[in-house]
């Protein structure tokens, strides 16, 4: 039975922002959201990760394979905090991610 993953206005507005603020013609390209296990995702922290795996593969350049990205992603293009930031944090360094990428906002108390 299918299921939808991922909230389709959020990908919607994922998907003007990408093409207003980042130049990306996506009207006429086919998008599948694909979530592991399944899940249905509705944590807005998502939404950054999604546009980036959106504009990576529209633009066929790989993002780094050890990275974590967290954020909600508002509708202007710019990447507003999240709920504890440093237990994500902690999370992703367990999980063996090497670098993250976070609103500019939280960096000086994540990383202090």
């Amino acid at each position: 039975m299918w299921r939808r993953v991922w909230d389709i206005r959020r990908l919607a507005v994922v998907i003007a922002v990408l093409e207003k603020r980042a130049g990306l013609s996506l009207a006429g390209a086919d998008v599948f959201v694909n979530v592991a296990g399944g899940i249905r995702l509705e944590e807005p922290a998502a939404d950054l990760g999604l546009a980036l795996a959106l504009a990576s593969s529209f633009r066929d350049l790989a993002l780094p394979p050890i990275s974590w990205r967290s954020a909600r992603w508002a509708s202007v293009a710019n990447c507003a905090p999240v709920a504890q930031m440093e237990r994500r944090l902690e999370e992703a360094m367990r999980l063996g991610f090497g670098s993250a990428v976070i609103p500019e906002r939280q960096a000086s108390r994540s990383t202090s």
